[in-house]
């Protein structure tokens, strides 16, 4: 008795943690939240979101934070869209009308946290919206997809071939428009890939105004072996309630910041990832936070009654 118990014990051990495992996103940074930076312009910053990089021209980041109202949100030099969640996204074209050479693609890269394991299916999900800029943005297409690779690459050729792409056009400017699908893996890549990796004559466009690109929002990006979690995927960071932010100034903060409206009371802060970094007992509404040693990025600061969050760029 007490060793088929045992026998069961490790058996329901083995499916928890077989269940807890494919509930897992092997995309790090996948809403690039995480960042080392708050974006500046349009010249391709996407290495300022932490885990990502252009691997094809200059993909670019967009965030609250943004410096300059070229990448702020939701009114940027593209469009104008709020995150599906979090704080930010990235932006890339997929196709620029007459380019003289040759198809014009922007396209990013991002590590997975682990490798793939061959002949294992995958699932894959992330969100589109195009950028509704009529005077920029004048077309959109087909085949945005993805592609994987063993190792990191600067500049990915255009060749008609992708583990995974949808054939629709996307023209949707105002909702986020969800791609789901999966594939096998045939090799254990370590780095997605996301674009439009077909040519000019293998790219359906729609023409929507005057403008010569076809320019796409992307989120909250999802690969895993749980088909139903990857479907379903919404960054978690986007699933906590927060306060009003008008409740905590500045905000971004460089040097220091104050809460406005509280009682006397014990504050946390942690980062994105959970740590805990700084706690303080706040005594008036007046008090400055000293954050000068945080590293930029978001934190969540909790009191006994309020939750806040806060972006620090220095």
């Amino acid at each position: 008795m007490i060793k088929s118990l045992k026998i069961l014990f490790i058996y329901c051990f083995v499916f928890l943690l077989s269940k807890i495992t494919a509930q897992t996103n092997l995309v790090i940074n996948p809403s690039f939240e995480m960042f080392t930076g708050c974006p500046s312009s349009t010249s391709g910053e996407i290495n300022k979101a932490i885990g990502w990089d252009t691997c094809r021209n200059s993909a670019d980041y967009f965030n609250f934070c943004g410096i300059t109202s070229d990448v702020q949100i939701p009114k940027n030099y593209f469009g104008f869209q709020y995150p599906l969640n979090g704080n930010a996204y990235c932006g890339f074209a997929t196709y620029s009308a007459g380019s003289p050479s040759g198809p014009y693609r922007e396209m990013i890269i991002g590590q997975l946290s682990a490798a793939l394991v061959v002949s294992q299916k995958y699932y894959i999900s992330y969100s589109l919206s195009r950028a509704d800029s009529n005077t920029i943005v004048g077309y959109s297409t087909n085949n945005t997809g993805i592609k994987f690779t063993k190792v990191k690459q600067s500049y990915v050729p255009v060749n008609n071939s992708a583990h995974f792409f949808n054939n629709n056009i996307i023209s949707d400017t105002v909702t986020w428009t969800k791609q789901f699908g999966s594939f096998i893996a045939d090799s254990a890549y370590n780095f997605i890939m996301i674009g439009n990796f077909f040519d000019d004559s293998n790219t359906n466009t729609f023409n929507h105004g005057n403008g010569v690109v076809a320019y796409y929002y992307i989120d909250d990006i999802c690969v895993s072996t749980d088909s139903l979690f990857t479907k379903n995927y919404a960054t978690s960071l986007n699933n906590f309630s927060y306060e009003s932010e008008t409740s905590i100034f500045p905000n971004p903060a460089e040097i220091f910041f104050t809460l406005s409206n509280h009682d006397e009371c014990e504050i946390i802060v942690s980062n994105v990832l959970g740590d805990i970094i700084f706690k303080t007992l706040v005594k008036s509404t007046n008090q400055k936070i000293d954050c000068t040693s945080w590293a930029s990025g978001i934190y969540f600061i909790k009191s006994s009654k309020n939750k806040f969050k806060i972006i620090v760029d220095h």
